[in-house]
């Protein structure tokens, strides 16, 4: 938090701000203010951050009240709070202007304020010297220190942490037992961190998420099978620009202001199923009429984004327990022989929700962390992944499967997880036996049961697979559709489109594609009363056409002026 020049104007006013902060919360911390705390600590920027102050002695040092704190303790009645002295001192200031008064000093070198806490307990990790001599700098907000070995106290995990970035790292936990508040005077001299920490456990000083939520760092062993399902490998490739970037946001165009953009090939196949439970939610969880439902806005579109993700979760974990992984305020570990950092999962704190309300809820709180362009699509892949369970998962799929493909792109395995709750690796009903010659057979798992959302393959078509029918006859008549290596949705805003079979002989689909840059619905109308003649040479046939007549064979399909997607 220091003021040089290289931080200007800029660093002075936050530092002013972070002060502020610190005061406020120390306040009501001896005051014993609980839910006024718990409000504050949730909205407060500087709070959630975890930038704060939260030794006593160290803020009066920043705001030069050290003098004051010792006379304040002296005086027949001492106050209990920082601020109250500085507001009286300030106050005789003004009655008593012949009164020679120091200013206080706002701003401080970096010899004489805190390094992300860690004067507390310097003992356990690093000596007094090291941690004196250290130069500290604001990056993004928080304090960036140029040694080789850096403290991280969590305040609200209760955990503190020593980062090794040459390799390995250390990690010791350290319980905070949390003392009674107290309200009379108190040697300054005999505070540590601890004091300003005196808050009910349940609120989290540096991540905004429901504070009643049981949650813990990401392990070791977590992250590393994370790595290993998704890449291969623990110690190689990770997510690429596309996917850091991509996070869950809207198109305000008329007409399709229910779609989600893609900014870049990758997530297309997480996006397409989200977006499929977004139009699922939208028209037939409303009694608006379709082309209202189809164009939300501000909070209906969020409300939709949240139900979406709420379902996808909930199903991958068996209707019983989800984990939701949210971004910590730094990396709990660092590389090593076994892993490769990529500054994201080793950056993760893993919440534990058991409940479909609970979920709903924790997600509404938390939905910004998921929106805009920001990795939002990586932390719900980890979430639908540990919420099924690697050991689960590696179960499901077949011998050899990831959950990325070459390129970024998602496997069918992670569409089937998002999709069914399983990542199994095909798209048959059931399972199958394959003989593999003599005795030896190898079980092939397929779709257990019918889909709430369903799947259409432009792979089908070549004859490379066989879509059973719990995904091409879905309860709700939506498909995800798997063309060209790129997925997208298809829809009918009917309910019923599927129950009844003279609806089926001339109707519409809606079709949405994220990343095509589209400005305008697109309707295709379908007819399977009219056959069209077998053709030889299918290559000018649209791709979208031959996935649709793999459910509705030779169905005769007219864009309606749309141009076709060639």
């Amino acid at each position: 938090m220091q003021s040089d020049n290289s931080n200007g104007q800029t660093a002075d006013i936050y530092s002013i701000e972070v002060l502020c902060s610190s005061l406020i919360k120390e306040f009501l911390v001896r005051r014993g203010l609980k839910q006024t705390l718990t409000a504050f600590s949730q909205e407060c920027k500087t709070v959630t951050t975890g930038q704060v102050l939260s030794s006593r002695k160290e803020l009066a040092q920043a705001v030069g009240m050290e003098d004051a704190m010792r006379r304040n303790k002296s005086t027949h009645k001492p106050l209990s709070t920082i601020l109250e002295v500085l507001v009286r001192n300030v106050r005789h200031a003004i009655t008593n202007p012949s009164i020679s008064t120091k200013p206080f000093p706002l701003t401080h070198s970096s010899s004489s304020l805190p390094h992300n806490n860690t004067d507390i307990k310097r003992n356990i990790a690093t000596s007094r010297h090291d941690s004196a001599t250290a130069k500290s700098t604001l990056v993004n907000g928080s304090f960036a220190i140029p040694q080789k070995q850096t403290q991280f106290l969590r305040t609200a995990d209760t955990e503190i942490s020593s980062l090794d970035t040459a390799r390995s790292v250390e990690r010791e936990t350290l319980e905070l037992f949390i003392p009674t508040l107290r309200t009379q005077s108190i040697c300054l001299e005999d505070l540590d961190d601890l004091d300003l920490n005196s808050i009910p456990t349940t609120i989290n000083t540096h991540l905004s998420h429901r504070p009643s939520v049981p949650s813990h760092p990401i392990s070791y062993k977590e992250a590393v099978s994370l790595r290993n399902i998704v890449f291969g490998s623990s110690t190689g490739r990770s997510f690429n620009h596309e996917w850091k970037r991509q996070g869950f946001f809207f198109c305000d165009l008329p007409g399709i202001e229910f779609g989600l953009i893609q900014l870049k090939g990758g997530p297309c196949g997480l996006l397409a199923v989200i977006q499929a439970h977004i139009v699922k939610y939208l028209l037939f969880h409303s009694d608006e009429t379709a082309e209202k439902a189809l164009t939300p806005k501000g909070t209906v579109r969020k409300s939709a984004l949240r139900h979406a993700m709420a379902e996808v979760l909930w199903r991958a974990g068996g209707h019983k327990c989800v984990s939701v992984v949210l971004p910590a305020a730094s990396p709990y570990f660092g590389s090593n022989s076994g892993y490769k950092s990529d500054q994201l999962t080793e950056c993760l704190q893993i919440h534990q929700l058991r409940g479909l309300e609970e979920l709903n809820s924790f997600l509404e709180y938390n939905l910004d962390k998921f929106m805009n362009q920001n990795p939002g699509c990586i932390l719900f892949l980890y979430s639908a992944l540990l919420s099924r369970g690697v050991s689960a998962i590696n179960k499901d799929m077949d011998s050899g499967s990831l959950m990325l493909g070459a390129h970024g792109y998602c496997t069918q395995e992670l569409v089937n997880l998002l999709l069914t709750g399983r990542a199994v690796s095909n798209v048959f009903n059931g399972d199958m036996q394959l003989n593999t010659g003599g005795d030896m057979t190898m079980l092939l798992k397929g779709i257990p049961s019918v889909s709430e959302i369903g799947m259409l393959s432009l792979f089908e078509h070549y004859g490379s697979c066989t879509v059973g029918s719990n995904l091409k006859e879905p309860e709700f008549p939506i498909w995800v559709v798997c063309s060209e290596s790129h997925f997208t949705v298809l829809f009918n805003t009917n309910r019923n489109l599927l129950k009844d079979w003279r609806l089926e002989k001339k109707f519409d689909l809606l079709y949405y594609d994220g990343l095509s840059r589209q400005e305008e619905q697109i309707r295709l109308t379908v007819d399977t009363k009219t056959a069209i003649s077998p053709q030889h040479n299918s290559s000018l046939i649209p791709p979208l056409e031959l996935c649709i007549r793999t459910k509705w064979n030779r169905a005769v399909i007219s864009w309606n002026d749309a141009d076709p997607i060639l």
